[in-house]
């Protein structure tokens, strides 16, 4: 899957190591700003290939047209010749023109001297070790001129060599964009179900990779312009300014509609997607809230906030911020703000170890509660059923389940044919049904969950829950999909 991504991390190596035996050819100095809007606009062009041909390769391997994996031999060309001219067109512009100049100095943080010498860094705290005090095992965390990568390479590091030139600056786009764009696309395409033979369903699947994909790029599109009259001085910024945000607001209302109308109820939604992966993972870039997958509106909202999210990231690393490469969230150490941090900003799956850390890394830790409310969760679907998986995204600012995250909180849930067991995430609660008759259960009322209100908050309402089944089995114990679940306020 990246060996795209892995060769143009051979040839920043090269390239560096060049550099450093041959020394830099001279060359005339170009204009900092000409340079500066041409990796922008190259940047941009070179990403919508990447996007496009991924896209169009997961889609041919959707509809049984080639085998894959992803990227195959065509992308791989489309791709390869994309990276071409995008350096062409960023050393033409940047021949001479300084790091500095570019916008791509000391954009790495790393430990100087000391125990974690080498070790990415956000501030000397992460560069010392006890005891407390001046000590020789100590360093200093300090910038060094290195292609950034994407969330403290906790995403992909195979992107960090160092960087001297305008070509080592073009190889970091390629190798960063491109492990950013597959990483995008197998969030896309790796929540889909198997393909389905039913063409409605299988119609919902390709709208979701496709519609995603074409959203992304208007969202690129419309920000690397924003940022290109930023860099000429036509306007002021910051983006997105009323121009951006009209073009992008135009494309969501488009992908809206495009997947309601393909993925109109939630049976056809889960039966085309796996509900839990798409939740899971839309935060690697940044929070997605409280949406969650079980309808087309939510697979809308996630689809909308992992290419807005991750399409700022994107701009961001061509214009020479790297805000996505030391966000806080996702380093792995408890920074001020935040109240956990497990080196990711994903969130439960409801497979495997409960994820009790969201993906903005902070849970209400300051409610005091006062009293209780109910929520009841019931589900839909085709068949009956001998057992599920949910996962309950809750609202952490309004109500609060006992213990800390991770504990058995089976006595909050009450159930009339399902024995029920349930975790909390702190801000969601993975409850695991089964049917102790063994003859199925019709859809209908599967568990009440009694929840402690926050002092002083709002009142819960339907707006602050979501629900996910990820996992079903039929009367028969076989594993099956089509299942889709509620959660509402009361009785």
């Amino acid at each position: 899957m990246y060996q795209n991504v892995l060769s143009s991390h051979k040839r920043l190596l090269v390239a560096s190591a060049a550099v450093i035996l041959l020394g830099a050819a001279p060359a005339s100095a170009q204009d900092p700003l000409a340079c500066r809007d041409a990796i922008a606009n190259a940047a941009r062009k070179y990403t919508n290939t990447a996007m496009k041909a991924l896209q169009k390769c997961e889609e041919g391997v959707l509809k049984g047209k080639i085998m894959g994996p992803c990227p195959d031999s065509g992308a791989s060309t489309a791709i390869s010749g994309a990276a071409g001219k995008m350096a062409d067109k960023i050393n033409g512009a940047c021949s001479g023109v300084s790091l500095t100049d570019m916008g791509f100095a000391g954009k790495v943080n790393r430990c100087t001297g000391g125990m974690g010498a080498g070790n990415r860094c956000v501030d000397h705290f992460d560069c010392e070790f006890p005891p407390v005090g001046p000590d020789p095992n100590d360093g200093t965390c300090d910038p060094v001129d290195e292609c950034p990568a994407f969330l403290n390479g906790t995403l992909f590091d195979g992107c960090s060599a160092p960087l001297t030139t305008s070509q080592t600056v073009a190889d970091c786009i390629e190798c960063a964009a491109l492990a950013k764009a597959q990483s995008v696309i197998d969030t896309f395409y790796g929540s889909l179900d198997a393909a389905s033979t039913d063409k409605d369903d299988l119609a919902c699947q390709k709208e979701i990779g496709k519609r995603a994909a074409k959203y992304f790029d208007a969202v690129e599109k419309a920000l690397t312009k924003c940022e290109r009259g930023v860099i000429k001085g036509k306007i002021m910024g910051p983006c997105p300014d009323a121009g951006a945000t009209d073009k992008i607001n135009g494309k969501l209302a488009k992908l809206d509609a495009k997947i309601l109308d393909a993925c109109a109820d939630a049976g056809r939604v889960s039966r085309a997607i796996k509900p839990g992966a798409l939740y899971s993972t839309a935060g690697r870039y940044g929070s997605c809230g409280l949406a969650a997958a079980g309808t087309g509106q939510g697979v809308a909202d996630l689809l909308q906030c992992i290419a807005d999210n991750s399409a700022k990231c994107d701009v961001a690393l061509a214009t020479g911020s790297n805000a996505c490469s030391t966000q806080l969230c996702g380093n792995g150490q408890i920074d001020p703000g935040e109240t956990c941090d497990f080196g990711d900003t994903l969130t439960d799956s409801g497979v495997g170890p409960a994820d009790v850390c969201p993906s903005d890394c902070t849970t209400n830790t300051a409610c005091v509660t006062n009293g209780t409310v109910n929520v009841t969760v019931s589900f839909a679907s085709d068949v009956n059923l001998s057992g599920m998986v949910l996962v309950i995204p809750y609202n952490d600012d309004k109500v609060s389940l006992p213990g800390p995250g991770a504990s058995d909180v089976s006595a909050r849930l009450s159930s009339v044919n399902f024995t029920a067991q349930g975790t909390d995430l702190e801000y969601g609660l993975r409850a695991s049904l089964t049917d102790p008759s063994f003859a199925g259960v019709a859809p209908g009322t599967a568990i009440t969950i009694q929840f402690d209100t926050c002092t002083g908050a709002p009142a819960l309402t339907n707006a602050d829950l979501g629900c996910m089944v990820v996992d079903e089995t039929d009367a028969t114990f076989t594993t099956t999909n089509g299942a889709s679940c509620t959660a509402t306020v009361g009785p």
